[in-house]
């Protein structure tokens, strides 16, 4: 679901539904957000919201 050369953003969109979306940066943060806090910390902030 990673965008790349092919594989834009729009294609993902369009590809994906948005829970399919938001489940798959869920995953990603949760196994990689101590790599990233301030994003992973603004991710969940904006879905529990």
């Amino acid at each position: 679901m990673r965008p790349q050369r092919g594989n834009d953003g729009k294609k993902i969109r369009n590809n994906f539904s948005e829970q399919a979306r938001i489940d798959a940066l869920k995953d990603f943060y949760q196994k990689y957000g101590s790599q990233y806090p301030n994003a992973a910390a603004d991710f969940l902030k904006q879905i529990t919201t």
